[in-house]
């Protein structure tokens, strides 16, 4: 049974006509009316999708390699409305154990080609009240992950503080929860808030927690465990990057995220107000995620899925993560400055680069330059 969405191609006009408006008068509600539109059906339905772009991943055959990811409240939005806009996988998250209120100082930031949060933590209701809605999506054939990250000030593993959860705990305690309805859990180690953003390169403390959250992801879900992958922020020094490698590479892992998020110094921060941190995701990040992504094969002999995420804003970009090494490319920033009608544009682009690399599918171009020097 699907979902019911609805849209006049008068409504979408008018939608995509005050996303236009919002992007030039008032940025910092273009992320929140975007992911208005596609609640309401409101995204443009691509009239056909060349089949070149046809992805197999994680047992599941879907039409393009394009992802997104989606905010907390993402959940609640149909799937039919990812499916029909051409996306072939969507992440939610971040999640918490516990709801976390919104910090007073967060701001949603514009500049030139890239987007900021400023403040700390990470608002979300908990992952207990989106049970349901990623139990209503088992039906769908939407690849569906789920990002987990610690709540702030948790310490990595347990001190026997009576009443008090590890960063550890709390995501063995959240892979109970939703193991049986997702295809993939990520360790969310790329953003600032999370406690493991600091120690993801140290290897006693990662190798515990992928053995701990694969031995409960199977528990749950004995018949279809969901995968387990690690997401990293792309600015890891070289010896981070090396260490991290290693830990994907001969860990239980089943896939690496090589994520977007920078979070600026004082020197690179240009809003007038730097006493709380910055996080800029965008553009600029492009070449440094396509960069660590071609280590990233390299390292794993091309044995780990890589989900590319950030910097993508048109198919060439995605073409050169694939290129590198990414099995999927999970969008978001680029709709900021795209708008709706961005998707049916790149899919169209990206299955002409494919053929005109010689190319017939995504599984030729995965990993087909990582070999090549930069």
């Amino acid at each position: 049974m699907r979902e019911k969405i609805a849209c006049s191609k008068t409504a979408r006009f008018t939608f995509h006509m005050l996303w236009y408006l919002l992007s030039k008068t008032a940025p910092s509600m273009v992320k929140r009316w975007l992911f208005w539109e596609l609640k309401e059906g409101a995204f443009d339905t691509p009239p056909s999708i060349d089949s070149v772009l046809t992805t197999h991943v994680f047992g599941k055959t879907f039409k393009t390699p394009i992802g997104i990811f989606l905010p907390f409240k993402g959940a609640e939005y149909p799937t039919d409305a990812l499916i029909e806009s051409g996306f072939g996988f969507g992440e939610f998250g971040p999640y918490t154990l516990n709801a976390q209120k919104t910090p007073q100082k967060i701001k949603f930031l514009a500049h030139k080609n890239g987007v900021a949060l400023q403040g700390d933590g990470y608002p979300n209701p908990g992952i207990q009240p989106m049970v349901p809605f990623f139990l209503k999506r088992r039906r769908f054939n939407l690849l569906t992950g789920i990002n987990l990250i610690s709540s702030p000030g948790t310490e990595p593993e347990a001190l026997h503080v009576t009443g008090t959860l590890s960063a550890r705990e709390e995501l063995e305690a959240m892979v109970q929860k939703i193991a049986p309805y997702c295809e993939y859990i990520v360790i969310n180690a790329a953003h600032p808030s999370s406690e493991f953003y600091e120690i993801v390169g140290n290897h006693d403390i990662m190798f515990s927690l992928i053995k701990s959250l694969k031995e409960t992801a199977t528990f749950m879900a004995p018949f279809a465990p969901p995968k387990i992958l690690l997401e990293i922020p792309f600015d890891l020094t070289p010896a981070q990057m090396l260490s991290v490698g290693e830990i994907v590479r001969e860990s239980a892992l089943d896939g690496v995220i090589i994520a977007g998020p920078h979070v600026m110094s004082h020197a690179e921060n240009p809003f007038n107000n730097a006493s709380l941190p910055v996080v800029f995701y965008g553009a600029a990040t492009q070449s440094k995620i396509t960069t660590q992504i071609r280590d990233m094969y390299r390292m794993t002999q091309g044995n780990k899925t890589i989900i590319a995420a950030g910097g993508v804003m048109n198919a060439t970009d995605a073409f050169e993560q694939l290129a590198a090494g990414a099995s999927l490319i999970r969008t978001d920033t680029a709709l900021f400055f795209n708008g709706p009608g961005w998707l049916n544009k790149l899919y169209i682009d990206l299955a002409d680069l494919i053929k005109k690399n010689g190319f017939s599918s995504v599984k030729e171009v995965i990993g087909s330059a990582a070999d090549e020097s930069e």
